[in-house]
Parts: structure tokens; sequence; C-alpha cells
């Protein structure tokens, strides 16, 4: 296979991967975007014609509705947040949610918890499940590492792991405020879904489940250490520096996985 034909196989599987991501919200504009900002350098007429290519199209959500069950009606919050992803200080408001990823043999569920002050992921959680002990094992990491005070805000959509009433529980008693989403929109909870969007894209060429938890766990674990304050901005460590430590990662997990057999 030439040289041309891998580039165009590697941004093709970009592009694919980004618009499931992202639940086919995303056009040819915002994919491109996505991509250029993570390293993969390319052009909206380019991104354009693998879409075509593909039958992708992105969905306007004008005639999506959202028919809710009974059961998710129960221990609803209102949306503190209301999209206001800012923060004036740590522990002022967190947010949480839970995604899965695919591997070629299975797939992994992680649950983080951010600090919307330094977009910093202060919990998280990985199984094989996705069950009420995903959400609160990545809680218990967040306030084991945090002091925080009551009236934190933190927020999260309304699945049936953060309405159960052993999460909530834990939130009241350690006074933390909960915060949903409005129904059936993703859009108040975009500061994860960027998140997830991102590290997705950064992982979208492993396949093997061992090596895909690996690096899910040092994807998270360079975050931590790339946040910077400079003056009274915050400002995150460039994707070119966290894709050259995650190539490294990645060739070191190969190595590994190589040697395992």
């Amino acid at each position: 296979m030439s040289l041309r034909k891998q580039k165009k196989q590697l941004v093709t599987s970009a592009v694919v991967t980004t618009f499931e991501t992202y639940k086919h919200r995303y056009g040819a504009r915002r994919i491109t975007v996505e991509l250029n900002e993570t390293g993969i350098p390319c052009s909206l007429n380019h991104i354009a014609d693998i879409m075509t290519e593909k039958g992708l199209k992105a969905r306007n959500g004008k005639h999506y509705k959202y028919f809710p069950s009974f059961n998710a009606r129960n221990h609803v919050s209102d949306n503190l947040l209301a999209r206001n992803f800012t923060a004036s200080k740590p522990n002022e408001k967190w947010a949480s949610d839970i995604t899965y990823i695919k591997v070629e043999r299975g797939h992994v569920y992680l649950a983080v918890v951010m600090d919307l002050f330094s977009r910093k992921i202060i919990g998280w959680s990985l199984d094989t499940s996705m069950t009420n002990q995903l959400i609160i094992d990545a809680f218990n990491m967040a306030v084991a590492t945090r002091q925080v005070q009551p009236g934190c805000i933190l927020h999260s959509d309304r699945g049936v792991q953060y309405r159960s009433g052993e999460y909530q529980y834990l939130l009241i008693n350690e006074g933390i405020k909960p915060s949903m989403s409005r129904k059936g929109n993703c859009w108040d909870n975009a500061a994860m879904e960027s998140f997830f969007g991102r590290m997705k894209l950064s992982l979208f060429m492993q396949s093997d489940l061992m090596v895909s938890k690996m690096l899910i766990v040092v994807y998270l674990n360079i975050l931590k250490l790339s946040i910077i304050r400079l003056g009274d901005t915050l400002l995150m460590a460039t994707k070119a520096q966290i894709i050259m430590k995650m190539n490294i990662t990645i060739s070191a997990l190969k190595t590994v996985s190589t040697f395992r057999g």
C-alpha cells in the first residue's frame, strides 16, 4: 500500500471515529477542527469528501424527540450548572460522565469526575461492566484527593447509575449538590462530551483490550500532569506534547504485548 493510501486510511478512520464519538452531531467543519487540533493535519474539503464517500451526515437534532420512562423521573435533579462550565476556584463545580470504548475483543466502560476549574480529572474508574459501583469508585477517588466543602455542584446526565439511591446518598453525605442535564440534552454536559471525544480520538488505533485499558490509565494520568497556570489563564500542555507522550507509551506497550505473545 502506498504512503498516500495509508495516510488516507488513517484520516478516514479518524473521521469515522470522531463522527461516532460525537454521536453523529459533528459535520465536516467541526471534525476538521478536531483532527487538526489532535495532530492529524487535514483540509475541510478532504474531510467533506471522506464523509460523502462514507455516507456520514451530521444530524441537526430538530426531529429528535425524547420520551422518558417512569423510572427516568426518579431522583432527577435540577440543572444547577446551566451550561456555565467556568468556576472561580477548585472544588466549586465538578462534572461526571460514563463512556464506553470499543476494542477488538470487547469493550470497557470509563467513568470520570472532572473539576471544571482546572478541567483536571480528579477521579476515574474503569471496568468491563457499567454498574453503580463504576461511578461510585470514580466519585470516591475524587473525594479522597480533594478537600471538598459543602455546596460543591456535581453535574451529570440522567443515567440510571447517577439516579441510584446509593450514589445520591454519597453526594448528600458530602454536602455536594447534584445537578443533572435536561432530558435528552447532551450539550448540558458538553465539557465531558469534549473530553471523551478527544480521549477516544487519541486511542482509536488500539484494539487489544489489555493495551487499551493501560493506555486509558496512562492518558488520564498524563492529563493530571499537563495542566499549568499562566497568570489568570489555565492552559493545557499542547496536544502535540500529549500525543508525543501517548505515542511513546503506545510503542512501549506494543513491545510488552509482543513479548506477552
